[in-house]
C-alpha cells in the first residue's frame, strides 16, 4: 500500500476528529438516539485535535505533563472541577482535555465514567471566561471524536446549540473550537447530521468561510461543512442548492486542504441522486474539476475522481456534460498511477461511461482505452479487475456491431475469457452476456458472408474460453450456470452429434440420455435464445 493509500484508508476510517426550546430539542435527541443505537461503531468523519497544549500554552507546560500521573490523579481533577474557584476550574479543564488529547488511545472511556460532560456543558455557557470556555469545548470536542457510544453522551447533553451558538463567538479560537466539535457529531451518523443542520449550522459556516481571514478556522469550517454534505440519504435538497456556489468559491482557494475539504463535499452530494447530480452539473462545477484532476496532488485527485464517478452514474445526457469536460485525457492518465485506488476509481468511471450511449463508447475507443483495459484485466488485483471487466463488457452490450468487432479483433476475446476466472456472480453475467453478443454476431457476419464457420468461436476456443464456458455449468449462481449451459450448447456444440432423428413425444426418451439429450438442448436453445442484456444492470455505483 502506498502512502497516499495509507492516508486515504485514514481519512476513510478516521471522519472525526478531535479537540425554553430546550424539551422538545431533549425529545428529538432522545429519538434519534434511539434511532441510531444499532449503528456501527466506527469513526467515520471524526477528526481529534491531538496538541497537548495550544499555541499559547508555556512550552513547559508540555514537558511537564504525565499522562500517568495525571490519570492517578483524575478523582481529584474531576472534584476540581466543582468547585468554586474559576482559576481551578481551568487548570483542572485544561488537565483533562490534555488527557484526552494524547495521540494514541485516549483514556476517553475513564474521562467520561466520572459523568464530568454536564459539568463542561455549563463551562460552555460561561461567557465571561473564554479561556474556561475554550479549554470545555476543546475537551468536548475530544469526547465527540470517540465513538458513536462517547458521541451520543455529547449529544444526549444536549450541547449541539450551545456549540452553534458559540459559532457566534468574539473568540476565534472558541468558534473555531465549537465547529470542530459540530463536524465531530455530524460526521457520527445520518441523524446526527440532520439535527446539526436543523440549527441552521450551514448558514454560520458560510457566512465564516465568506469572512474570515484566519485560515485555520475557514479549513474548519470546510471541513465541518463537508462532514454536514456526508451520508444517505442526502441533506435536504435546498441545503444542497445553498452550499453550492460556497463549495465553488472554495475550489478556487490557493488552500490546498480547502480545496480537498470542498471536493469531498461534492463527492459526497453527488453520490444520492440525479437531481443532486444535475444541480452539480448545473453549477458549472465540472470545468473546475476537470483541471483539479489535472494536479499532481494525489489528495485532491482522489476526491475530484470519486466527484467525477458518481456524476457520470447520471442519465446519458449528464454523462456527456462531463465527457465535454474533455474529462477522458486525465482519466486515461490515472490508469498509469501505481495507485491501485486511483485504477480501481478511474475503471469504475469508465464502466459507467461504457454504459452510455453508443457515441459514448467510441469516445473511450478513440481515446485508446482498450490496451489499458486488457493490461489490467491480465495481469492487475482483483478490484480493478472487476471494475476493468465492466467497463469492457459494458462497451460490448451498448456498442454497435461495428464496435463490437473492433474490440473483438483487437484483443477483447481473450480478456474476456479472463474475466471468466473472477468468482464474481455479477461479473461472470456480465462477461457471459458479452461474449453472447460477440459470438452472436460472428454467426450473422458467418451467415451473410457464406463463412463455414464463426470466426470468434475460433478465437474463445483458442483462449480455452470453452473450457472456462463449460465449469461453469456447474456453477452455485443459477443465473451464471444457465447462461454458460446456453452457450456451450447453443454455439460450441458439434451439430454432427446424436440423433437428429430424436422424437420429443416418446415418453421413453423424456429422460435425456446422452447424445439425443445434448442435441435436445441444443436445439431447444438455438429455436429459443433468450435475450441476455447487461442493460439489465443499471449505472453502478462503487
Amino acid at each position: 500500500m502506498t502512502n497516499f493509500e495509507k492516508k486515504l484508508a485514514m481519512r476513510q476510517t478516521l471522519f472525526k476528529k478531535k479537540s425554553t426550546k430546550d424539551s422538545n430539542i431533549k425529545k428529538r435527541i432522545e429519538c434519534i438516539i434511539s434511532y441510531s443505537k444499532n449503528k456501527r461503531e466506527n469513526n467515520l468523519m471524526k477528526r481529534r485535535n491531538i496538541q497537548v497544549t495550544s499555541k499559547n500554552e508555556k512550552s513547559s507546560l508540555k514537558k511537564e505533563f504525565d499522562l500517568k500521573e495525571a490519570l492517578n490523579r483524575l478523582p481529584q481533577i474531576v472534584n476540581q472541577l466543582s468547585c468554586e474557584n474559576p482559576q481551578l476550574q481551568f487548570q483542572a479543564t485544561q488537565q483533562i482535555r490534555m488527557i484526552l488529547a494524547i495521540e494514541t488511545d485516549p483514556p476517553i472511556d475513564q474521562v467520561v465514567s466520572y459523568d464530568i460532560i454536564p459539568t463542561l456543558v455549563n463551562f460552555l455557557r460561561q461567557s465571561k471566561n473564554e479561556a474556561l470556555q475554550f479549554e470545555a469545548a476543546w475537551t468536548l470536542t475530544n469526547i465527540a471524536s470517540g465513538t458513536s457510544k462517547h458521541t451520543e453522551l455529547i449529544v444526549k447533553s444536549n450541547t449541539i446549540p450551545v456549540f452553534v451558538e458559540l459559532i457566534r463567538s468574539s473568540n476565534e479560537k472558541t468558534q473555531e473550537q465549537a465547529i470542530w466539535a459540530l463536524g465531530n457529531i455530524a460526521g457520527d451518523c445520518v441523524e446526527y447530521r440532520d439535527l446539526v443542520l436543523s440549527f441552521d449550522t450551514v448558514n454560520y459556516l458560510i457566512c465564516i468561510i465568506r469572512t474570515t481571514k484566519n485560515l485555520s478556522l475557514k479549513r474548519n469550517a470546510a471541513w465541518s461543512l463537508s462532514n454536514l454534505c456526508r451520508g444517505k440519504p442526502s441533506p435536504d435538497f435546498e441545503m444542497i442548492k445553498k452550499v453550492l456556489p460556497i463549495l465553488l468559491e472554495l475550489l478556487k482557494t490557493q488552500v490546498k486542504l480547502i480545496i480537498i475539504d470542498a471536493c469531498w463535499s461534492l463527492a459526497h452530494l453527488s453520490s444520492n441522486s440525479l437531481i443532486n447530480i444535475q444541480t452539480i452539473l448545473d453549477a458549472n462545477i465540472c470545468p473546475i474539476l476537470a483541471k483539479l484532476i489535472k494536479m499532481e496532488s494525489p489528495e485532491i485527485r482522489a476526491p475530484v475522481l470519486r466527484c467525477i464517478g458518481n456524476l457520470v452514474t447520471g442519465n446519458h445526457k449528464q454523462t456527456q456534460m462531463v465527457l465535454d469536460c474533455n474529462i477522458l485525457s486525465s482519466l486515461k492518465g490515472l490508469l498509469l498511477i501505481g495507485s491501485t485506488f486511483f485504477r480501481t476509481e478511474t475503471c469504475w468511471a469508465l464502466s459507467n461511461i461504457c454504459a452510455g450511449t453508443y457515441q459514448q463508447i467510441q469516445m473511450v475507443i478513440e481515446a485508446g482505452f482498450l490496451p489499458c483495459l486488457k493490461n489490467i484485466i491480465m495481469n492487475d488485483s482483483f478490484p480493478v479487475q472487476k471494475q476493468a471487466g465492466w467497463a469492457l463488457a459494458n462497451m460490448i452490450d451498448g456498442g454497435l456491431k461495428s464496435q463490437i468487432r473492433y474490440l473483438a479483433n483487437n484483443g477483447a476475446i481473450p480478456q474476456l475469457c479472463n474475466m471468466l476466472l473472477i468468482n464474481d456472480g455479477l461479473i461472470l453475467k456480465v462477461t457471459l452476456a458479452a461474449i453472447e453478443k460477440v459470438l452472436k454476431i460472428g454467426e450473422d457476419d458467418a451467415q451473410k458472408n457464406g463463412f463455414i464457420q464463426n470466426k470468434y468461436i475460433i478465437c474463445f476456443e483458442e483462449s480455452d474460453g470453452f473450457q472456462k464456458i463449460d465449469k461453469l455449468q456447474n456453477h452455485s449462481n443459477r443465473s451464471v450456470s444457465m447462461l454458460a449451459t446456453y452457450l456451450c450448447y447453443g454455439y460450441f456444440s458439434d451439430d454432427s452429434d446424436g440423433d437428429d432423428d430424436y422424437d420429443s413425444d416418446d415418453d421413453d426418451q423424456e429422460d435425456f440420455g446422452m447424445e439425443n439429450g445434448q442435441n435436445i438442448f441444443k436445439t431447444f436453445f438455438q429455436q429459443n435464445k433468450p435475450t441476455i442484456s447487461i442493460l439489465n444492470y443499471p449505472k453502478k455505483e462503487l
